[in-house]
């Protein structure tokens, strides 16, 4: 198994957010699957506590990670 990893920005992506998130009890699962499914989100996890969902989300620019909160994250 070959691993590579790549800078982000020589694929036009120069924003990194690490995002935790609180959802509402015995929702973490479900919502973490369907934060997950965006191909903006690199990383997604979910643990315990008083936010449960870590995110690793890349975007192209402010524009683009203020879009991602307010269709993917606000719709939660």
């Amino acid at each position: 198994h070959v691993r590579t990893e790549v800078e982000p920005g020589m694929f036009g992506l120069h924003i990194e957010e690490m995002v935790w998130l609180r959802v509402p009890s015995g929702q973490t699962d479900e919502i973490c699957a369907r934060l997950s499914e965006n191909p903006a989100v690199r990383y997604c996890s979910a643990s315990t506590g008083k936010a449960p969902i870590f995110l690793d989300v890349l975007s192209r620019g402010l524009g683009d990670l203020l879009d991602y909160h307010e269709r993917e994250v606000g719709a939660l």
